[in-house]
C-alpha cells in the first residue's frame, strides 16, 4: 500500500473557482471536513468505513452535527456538484481521486525509469528530472476547471477511469481536455484505446505536438501505425503548414471586412465594394 500523505493538497485558486465557492459557509465547512475524512479512508479520496459507503450517523458524528443538519448541508454540495458517487453509492471527492492517481501513475512511471539510459518521459515530475524551475508545477498539477459531465458514463468507475485520462492529458500539455474526451468518446474510443495513443505520444515525444495527440485522440486510432509516430512523416511541419494557412485566410477576412466597413461609411454599393476586393485579390468574407 503507498504511503500515505500527512498533508493534503488543497489550492485556494481553485477552491474559489469552484462551485464549492457558492455554497454557504457552512456546506464549505461541510466540504472541507469530509475531504479530510476522505484523506485519512483506506481508499484514498472515498468516504467509506471498512470498505462501505459511510452512514450519514456516521459522518455525522465524524463532523461534530446533528445528522439532520449533515443531510442537509450534503444535499446543498450534490445540488452545486460538489461531490460524486460511485455507483453503490459512496461519496468521493473528483480531485482527490485525481491526485491519488497521479501520484500512482508518477511513481510507476519512476520505477520504470530507474536504471535506464533513456530519460523519464513528460509524466515525470519535474523534481524527478532535475528540474529547478518552480513555474512548472502548472504542468503537473492535475486539471481544475475539468467539465466532468464529459466524462461521466453513469458509474463512479468509468468516471474515474476518465479522470486518470484527464489527469494523463494535462500532464501532456493538452489544453481542451474536456473537448478532446467528448470526442473520444463519441468517436466510440474507450479509456484502453485513449491511454494506448497517450502511451504511444510518450514513447515519440518531438514527434508531435500536444496539440496534435489531442487531435489523433479525438479523431480515434489510425488504422496503420508508424514505428516513428502517427503518422509517418513530418506531422509538426503538416500541422504548422495548416496554421500559417489558416492565419492567412484570418488576415485576408479582417483586410475584406476593413474595406468593407470603409465602404459602408463612404456609401458606396455592393457592387463597388466587391470591385474594390477583387482589385485586392479578395473576395467578400462568407
Amino acid at each position: 500500500m503507498p504511503k500515505k500523505l500527512p498533508y493534503i493538497s488543497l489550492f485556494p485558486g481553485d477552491w474559489l473557482r469552484d462551485n464549492i465557492a457558492g455554497c454557504s459557509l457552512s456546506a464549505q465547512a461541510l466540504w472541507l471536513r469530509l475531504m479530510f475524512i476522505m484523506h485519512d479512508s483506506q481508499r484514498y479520496g472515498y468516504l467509506t468505513t471498512n470498505g462501505h459507503a459511510a452512514s450519514d450517523d456516521w459522518v455525522a458524528s465524524r463532523v461534530g452535527c446533528p445528522v439532520e443538519t449533515y443531510r442537509e448541508l450534503l444535499s446543498e454540495l450534490d445540488r452545486a456538484g460538489v461531490p460524486s458517487r460511485t455507483s453503490d453509492g459512496i461519496i468521493f471527492s473528483r480531485r482527490m481521486v485525481r491526485d491519488a492517481e497521479k501520484r500512482a501513475n508518477d511513481a510507476s512511471r519512476q520505477r520504470k525509469c530507474r536504471g535506464k539510459d533513456e530519460p523519464c518521459h513528460v509524466g515525470v515530475t519535474p523534481l524527478s528530472q532535475g528540474s529547478s524551475n518552480s513555474n512548472s508545477n502548472s504542468n503537473s498539477s492535475p486539471p481544475s476547471n475539468l467539465d466532468s459531465t464529459n466524462l461521466d458514463d453513469g458509474d463512479g468507475r468509468s468516471l474515474t477511469e476518465w479522470e486518470g485520462i484527464a489527469t494523463r492529458l494535462n500532464i501532456c500539455g493538452v489544453n481542451s481536455i474536456s473537448k478532446t474526451i467528448k470526442s473520444a468518446k463519441s468517436n466510440g474510443l474507450s479509456t484502453s484505446d485513449v491511454n494506448a495513443v497517450i502511451d504511444h505520444w510518450c514513447k515519440n515525444q518531438g514527434a508531435w505536438t500536444a496539440g496534435y495527440l489531442a487531435w489523433r485522440i479525438s479523431e480515434g486510432l489510425p488504422s496503420q501505425a508508424a514505428s516513428d509516430g502517427w503518422p509517418p512523416g513530418s506531422t509538426a511541419k503538416t500541422i504548422a503548414d495548416k496554421q500559417a494557412t489558416n492565419k492567412q485566410q484570418k488576415n485576408k477576412d479582417a483586410l475584406a471586412y476593413r474595406i468593407i466597413s470603409d465602404g459602408r461609411k463612404q456609401k458606396k454599393t455592393d457592387d463597388q465594394i466587391i470591385a474594390v476586393l477583387k482589385s485586392k485579390g479578395l473576395e467578400w468574407p462568407q
